[in-house]
């Protein structure tokens, strides 16, 4: 029986015209200086189902790209990320000629719990719910600008230290996920709270 899915693992990934990459582990990819036509042109996999070996998370900076998730459609447009976790299944099916993105995939190792464990489980609630997030415009540039040291780092060749520095740049990227989400919680229980308030006082003026 044929399988309906392809298998996706870090070296077919790492094999991408524009990947650059820490033994294979840790893989930037950016079409920063290319055309979205180009990538598609360049990826096996477009529009077909690919099985994650790794985590991967997409940052659009500007444009629209198509992906379907576990069988659930998703669109990125400017300013969103999309963060897929290991033993997903998912399907790239293209992007706006203006897009530009950058994506950090690697193994699991990269992407360690951090200290705060409530923090951690309400990330993984939020991305178990949607794998899609949209951030702030100061959110993404620090984002990116994180992402820019990143590819730095790994083209030191005689640094025998980038797995460590690379480890750290994602803390950071992980630590500010928490504190978006923590600022993102606290808007909507606002609004929640303000709705309630509403109610509560239209039902004492017409009760």
């Amino acid at each position: 029986m044929k399988q309906a899915y392809w298998d996706l693992d870090l070296i077919q990934l790492s094999a991408e015209n524009t990947a650059a990459h820490l033994n294979k582990e840790f893989i930037l990819i950016d079409n920063f200086d290319e055309t979205s036509e180009q990538i598609n042109t360049d990826l096996e996999f477009v529009n077909h189902p690919v099985k994650l070996s790794f985590t991967i998370a997409i940052f659009c900076l500007v444009g629209r790209m198509r992906f379907q998730i576990n069988l659930q459609d998703f669109e990125l447009q400017t300013n969103d990320i999309l963060i897929v976790r290991e033993k997903s299944i998912g399907e790239y099916q293209g992007m706006s000629d203006d897009t530009r993105i950058a994506v950090i995939a690697s193994s699991s190792e990269y992407f360690q719990t951090a200290l705060q464990i409530d923090a951690t489980m309400s990330l993984q609630r939020r991305l178990y719910a949607s794998p899609l997030c949209h951030l702030t415009d100061k959110a993404m540039e620090e984002s990116i600008a994180i992402y820019r040291l990143m590819k730095a780092k790994i083209a030191e060749t005689d640094n025998p230290f980038r797995k460590g520095a690379l480890l750290g740049y994602t803390q950071v990227l992980t630590y500010n996920a928490y504190k978006y989400l923590l600022a993102s919680d606290s808007k909507d229980g606002k609004a929640i709270g303000k709705e309630q308030s509403a109610t509560r006082t239209l039902h004492a003026i017409y009760p």
